[in-house]
């Protein structure tokens, strides 16, 4: 008996392509494809589609492009794409990137689809025209943000891709460009993006012989305090002033300054501030609109007193920082803020037993891994640390691993997740803990995020407010720090301000572990001088708090923003401002 099912007769799929249908026919090629009328029906249809429906013709191009007639069909629906969606040429551009028209179809993309044109350099990255289409697609994009911020966004997503794949593009663009993905992309960027990104634009200023503020627009300059927040953040503040001209110190750094007293952004450019005192520029002009800035700011502020705290604070941290060379003209108001002991900024030098054990004299630590590969990795390295150590021992549950040393002055308990056990793990550490502590909520005072720095939202929000160490060991961990505080106000913190590594993580969590349960207490001076002798270069990256003069000026703003403020002639006088070793040198018992 004859098979008299539709789809193997002939006349059926002309009908369908009568109507139409041509990604039907092409999505059922494989029913018919036996069939010796196939070839005719697959060259008819995409040829249809190459005029009506160009992207179906270029996406079914493996059903017929060995066939005498492919190539004409492609160059046709290429060039009928090009004009409705220039994006899909860019995911179909294997077809004919090859041929001689090429160039003229990604040139046409450039006029609506120039973010898909950057975003697909790897296409054309080798052709003898890519800097000249490069230049064109990025002038379109980089006049909208949005664009600007989906081109950063797909720099992003390439994190584990190799470099020159990842920043084929950045060769390029010019500094202008590369500093507007930092500026407009500030909130998106990756640490490994930024520090690329940052890196070959300080190259490119020192071969333009300029200085970057001059190879920028008035627009653009806008943003200067952005850039240099960024700098702060990641440990590129000297390459970052240095890039600056000393015509443009004065308006930048006033308008940071002035920023202070906008209580939506003020301490975030107090940080700023900090990070560039602590530099120790040498930069006469700069520290010439420091002091008249610091000097201002706390003169007008006088019925704001969050904001004259915040240049008193600034004041001090500069005074003990530049102590002897102040400029004569301003070495009076400098006195004047050393007398006042309530800008007086103590050092973080300790953290005591007192703030790092539970009521059962316990130090519980909570490591947290996200999920990804990078965590898999670092979770192994992380138990491979202490295999073998006398008296560290190791226990393996379900969902989470605990390394533990019971003796010693105070009993170290480290609780990590497995990473493929996400958040469940957790719950069942806070549960094993609580019963532990016989109490409502689990307290660990020591708090350690591991993984990539986009996993910080994931594994932040594990953060308590009883922690007392928070350790911020991913990749730019430092740009958590705000985030960190409003936990808790109180919590000394570790954070890396470049590329974050589990060769120095773990060396270092392991130093620590070994102080705590040794000496009962943390020194931050000896344990800086530890981590130099750490066998990795990424440990430059790595700020410890009693380096940290952006953690100092926030901790100590928040305990003194409701404290009246005192007047000059109420302050206590003195002939010579005091040693820096009597202020923020001097260590609180924390």
């Amino acid at each position: 008996m004859l098979d008299r099912r539709p789809f193997m007769d002939k006349d059926y799929w002309l009908k369908l392509l009568e109507s139409g249908d041509a990604l039907e026919i092409l999505q059922r090629y494989s029913e018919f494809k036996n069939q010796v009328f196939a070839d005719e029906i697959i060259e008819k249809t995409v040829r249809y589609a190459a005029e009506k429906e160009p992207g179906t013709a270029l996406y079914f191009a493996d059903i017929y492009k060995k066939q005498f007639y492919a190539n004409k069909v492609i160059e046709r629906a290429v060039r009928n794409q090009v004009k409705e969606y220039p994006e899909g040429v860019l995911l179909g551009g294997d077809l004919y990137i090859d041929k001689p028209y090429a160039k003229e179809i990604l040139f046409a993309a450039c006029e609506k689809g120039s973010l898909a044109v950057l975003q697909h350099t790897e296409l054309y990255i080798d052709k003898p025209y890519a800097k000249e289409l490069i230049s064109k697609a990025s002038y379109n994009v980089f006049s909208d943000k949005n664009q600007v911020l989906e081109l950063l966004q797909n720099i992003n997503s390439l994190h584990d891709s190799p470099e020159n794949v990842r920043f084929a593009i950045l060769p390029f663009l010019t500094p202008g460009q590369k500093y507007d993905l930092i500026t407009k992309g500030r909130e998106e960027i990756y640490t490994s993006s930024y520090l690329t990104i940052v890196d070959s634009l300080f190259v490119d200023v020192k071969k333009k012989h300029q200085s970057l503020d001059k190879l920028l627009s008035p627009e653009q300059m806008q943003s200067m305090g952005i850039f240099l927040e960024a700098a702060a953040s990641y440990n590129r503040i000297d390459p970052a002033l240095r890039c600056i001209s000393n015509a443009a110190f004065p308006g930048i750094m006033q308008s940071i300054i002035t920023q202070c007293a906008d209580h939506t952004k003020g301490m975030e450019s107090a940080a700023t501030l900090a990070t560039i005192i602590s530099s120790q520029s040498q930069n006469i002009t700069l520290r010439k609109t420091l002091e008249e800035g610091f000097h201002k700011g706390y003169d007008q502020a006088i019925v704001d007193k969050e904001s004259r705290h915040q240049y008193g604070l600034l004041a001090s941290l500069y005074t003990c920082t530049y102590r002897d060379t102040v400029i004569p003209g301003q070495k009076a108001f400098f006195d004047k803020i050393m007398g006042i002991a309530l800008y007086h900024i103590p050092a973080l030098d300790t953290l005591n037993q007192s703030k790092l054990t539970d009521k059962n004299g316990v130090c519980n630590q909570l490591m947290v891994f996200a999920s990804d590969d990078d965590s898999k990795k670092s979770y192994e390295n992380w138990k491979k640390e202490y295999h073998g150590l006398p008296g560290w021992e190791t226990v393996e549950y379900n969902q989470y691993t605990v390394i533990k040393k019971t003796d010693g002055k105070v009993p170290v308990s480290i609780y990590a997740n497995k990473p493929e056990a996400g958040t469940d793990g957790i719950k069942d550490i806070e549960q094993v803990v609580r019963k532990q502590q016989d109490s409502v909520q689990a307290s660990f005072q020591v708090f350690i995020g591991r993984g990539h720095s986009y996993h910080a939202n994931e594994y932040l929000s594990h953060l308590s407010n009883k922690t007392s160490l928070v350790y911020l060991g991913s990749c730019g961990g430092y740009n958590n720090l705000s985030r960190v505080l409003q936990v808790d106000p109180t919590a000394q913190v570790i954070a890396t301000r470049e590329r974050g590594s589990m060769y120095v993580n773990d060396p270092l969590l392991l130093n620590l572990n070994r102080s705590i349960n040794e000496a009962g207490k943390i020194n931050w001076h000896e344990e800086d001088q530890k981590l130099q002798k750490i066998p990795s270069a990424d440990k430059t990256g790595y700020l410890m708090p009693n380096k940290n003069m952006g953690l100092e000026l926030l901790q100590y703003y928040d305990r003194i923003k409701d404290e009246p403020t005192i007047s000059f002639d109420a302050a206590p006088s003195a002939s010579k401002p005091p040693s820096p070793h009597v202020n923020r040198h001097k260590s609180i018992s924390h």
